[in-house]
């Protein structure tokens, strides 16, 4: 029985559902929905490489197949921002909680971003942005 101070969406999907179970969807065993934004995205940048790790807060009922991260320097060029960058992998692994971003500039600042992917889609990206250090600092 649903309650009548509630109500229910269901994202529009390419599969048919037959004698959808109203029970089911009260408890939660039915969900449709991209995955949520990552926890904790952090950046650790050393003086030419950045480190993005991140936790995942759900699957949005679907396993993630993947992550995407990209990143930008964060200094306007002639009053705009440059394109995003992708990282490689372009698709990290679902069991990875971390990428390397490889050949940055020392003492410069770049916005990193990062999301998940499942079967309805991408999730909504973190952004952070984070500093390389002076090529005579250490990490």
């Amino acid at each position: 029985m649903l309650r009548k101070d509630s109500y229910l969406c269901l994202k529009n999907v390419r599969k048919r559902v037959v004698n959808l179970d109203v029970q089911k969807i009260w408890f939660g065993y039915i969900k449709n929905a991209e995955p949520p934004p990552l926890v904790n995205v952090t950046v650790h940048a050393s003086t030419i490489l950045a480190l993005i790790l991140w936790n995942v807060a759900g699957d949005g009922g679907h396993p993630i197949i993947d992550f995407t991260a990209q990143y930008r320097s964060a200094a306007p060029v002639n009053g705009t921002l440059e394109p995003w960058r992708p990282i490689s992998p372009n698709h990290i692994s679902p069991n990875s909680r971390q990428v390397d971003v490889y050949h940055l500039d020392t003492n410069a600042s770049y916005w990193f971003r990062v999301w998940a992917t499942n079967a309805l889609g991408p999730g909504p990206p973190v952004e952070v942005l984070a500093t390389t250090l002076y090529s005579d600092q250490e990490a």
